[in-house]
C-alpha cells in the first residue's frame, strides 16, 4: 500500500510538469449601466407693466407716458413681441417719459427644466443688487423690488402652463427731475433732458440647486 501511494503521488507530479490541469466550468455576470443627465432652464412666463396702453400714469391724474413690455430675442431685442410662454428675454420700453415719471412691471420666472434651480445673481448694469436697491445712471432710478438671490425654482412635471411652481419678480423705473452730470459733487446738478435715452440690462442667473 505505501507503494501504491507513493506511486499515485509521483503519477501528480508528473501531470503537473507537463501542464496537464483539471477542467472547471464558469459563468461570467456583468452590469451594464447608463447614466442621462438631466436639464436647466428657466423662462419667463409672463410679463406685465402698470402703466400700459392709455391707463393713467401711476400716481398721477393724467395719461401722458407708457410702459410697454415685450418679449425680446437675447441675441436681437430689435425684434419685440407679446410676451408668451417661454421667453428668454423681455424688454421694458419706456415712452414719453418726464421727470418725476414712473412705472413697474412685473414678471413671473417658470422652471421648464428638470433639474431644481437657485437664482445666483441678479445685476443691473453689471451692479450686483438685492430687494429694494436701487442703481442710478444718469437721470434713471432702476430699483429692484421682490426676487431674492437664493431663491429656489422647482421645475414641474409635466410643465403646465400658469402651474403653481412659478416665482415673482418685479422692476421699478423712476426718472428724476435733475441728476449729476459729471460726478463733481462740488458742481450744481443739471436738469433731465428732454428727447434724451437711456439704456439698461438686468440680469438674472440661476444655477442648479445644489451649487450654491
Amino acid at each position: 500500500m505505501k507503494r501504491v501511494g507513493i506511486l499515485g503521488l509521483v503519477v501528480v507530479l508528473a501531470l503537473a510538469v507537463v501542464g496537464i490541469g483539471f477542467g472547471h466550468w464558469s459563468k461570467m455576470l456583468y452590469i451594464n449601466g447608463t447614466v442621462d443627465t438631466g436639464e436647466l432652464n428657466l423662462c419667463f412666463f409672463s410679463a406685465i407693466s402698470n402703466d400700459s396702453g392709455v391707463t393713467i400714469d401711476p400716481g398721477k391724474d393724467k395719461h401722458v407716458g407708457t410702459t410697454e413690455v415685450y418679449c425680446a430675442d437675447p441675441w436681437d431685442p430689435e425684434q419685440p413681441g407679446p410676451v408668451v410662454p417661454c421667453q428668454q428675454a423681455i424688454m421694458m420700453v419706456v415712452e414719453n417719459a418726464y421727470p418725476c415719471y414712473e412705472a413697474g412691471i412685473e414678471y413671473m420666472i417658470w422652471n421648464v427644466g428638470t433639474i431644481p434651480a437657485k437664482i445666483q445673481s441678479i445685476k443691473i448694469n453689471g451692479t450686483p443688487v438685492v430687494p429694494g436697491q436701487t442703481v442710478t445712471i444718469g437721470w434713471l432710478e432702476i430699483t429692484h423690488t421682490t426676487l431674492e438671490v437664493g431663491t429656489q425654482i422647482d421645475p414641474e412635471d409635466p410643465p403646465v402652463p400658469g402651474g403653481q411652481i412659478m416665482v415673482p419678480g418685479d422692476l421699478h423705473i423712476h426718472v428724476l427731475q435733475e441728476y449729476d452730470d459729471d460726478g463733481d459733487p462740488q458742481t450744481d446738478p443739471v436738469l433731465t433732458p428732454e428727447n434724451a435715452s437711456m439704456s439698461f440690462v438686468v440680469e438674472i442667473e440661476a444655477v442648479q440647486w445644489n451649487n450654491m
